[in-house]
């Protein structure tokens, strides 16, 4: 990607919150720190525990990555909580 895509992408990307579609189609902007359900067993963490995302990053391969305990995790081992 050439610095003006990645310019577009970067106005709308925050360390500090990610939008997501929630299961009623409403658009909601959740902000850092947010708790996720973790899918499966990577890194350090298990399958089923809950843990809190303190920032999100796009990696350079176009991936959201959350930072947990200083650690990134791509984003589709997890499941995010939202509290409607």
């Amino acid at each position: 990607m050439n610095s003006k895509g990645w310019g577009e992408l970067l106005k709308y990307s925050s360390p500090s919150s990610i939008l997501v579609v929630s299961w009623k189609n409403k658009l909601l902007e959740i902000k850092c720190p947010f708790e996720v359900l973790v899918r499966y067993n990577v890194g350090d963490l298990s399958k089923g525990d809950i843990e809190k995302v303190t920032k999100v990053k796009i990696s350079s391969s176009m991936i959201t990555v959350f930072i947990i305990m200083n650690k990134p995790y791509y984003y589709h081992h997890f499941r995010i909580l939202v509290k409607d």
